[in-house]
């Protein structure tokens, strides 16, 4: 939070609380994507030098910047660390939370979605979570024993930036 309000704080602008909240779930809190975030903040706020206050319509025009396409934010470098399946299972999981208009997704919607078996895509699932690509969500009751537990992008500007660039999905990783 700090990278954000810190440097607009030194010019006398103020951030909204839940502007802040929706950035910092928006970046996971990641320190790259927080500041990418920051700099389009400033740009747009030097093109509009009265601006006192940052909002959460500010980040959202911030936010189609960023993943417009063309521009290139590094969000293909996570291709070259994927494996095919898994690929394949992120762009379900895009297309499941797109038609969906939810940012989590169980365990067996997107076995349902391949055609594949849970315990397939559970270890493709596990080797994301494991990468901070997606999060494993279970029912509190469970404490990670559940069949069936929800998965969501740990950094939500990726899933954004997904839906909207659908060509990350067949590019070759050789």
């Amino acid at each position: 939070e700090r990278l954000l309000v810190d440097p607009l704080k030194d010019q006398q602008i103020a951030i909204h609380p839940n502007t802040v909240t929706s950035a910092t779930k928006l970046t996971g809190g990641n320190p790259y994507y927080m500041t990418l975030v920051g700099k389009h903040l400033i740009d747009r706020l030097n093109q509009e030098s009265q601006k006192q206050q940052v909002l959460n319509e500010d980040l959202h025009l911030v936010v189609d910047q960023i993943i417009e396409p063309g521009a290139n934010q590094y969000f293909s470098f996570y291709r070259s660390e994927l494996q095919d399946d898994e690929v394949s299972i992120l762009e379900g999981f895009v297309e499941l939370t797109t038609r969906s208009n939810q940012t989590v997704v169980q365990l067996k919607k997107i076995a349902n979605w391949l055609k594949l078996p849970d315990t397939v895509i559970r270890q493709h699932l596990e080797r994301l979570r494991n990468g901070l690509i997606l999060e494993e969500h279970h029912p509190k009751e469970s404490n990670r024993t559940s069949s069936n537990p929800s998965y969501s992008f740990k950094i939500d500007l990726l899933r954004i930036w997904l839906a909207r660039n659908h060509w990350f999905f067949s590019l070759s990783t050789k």
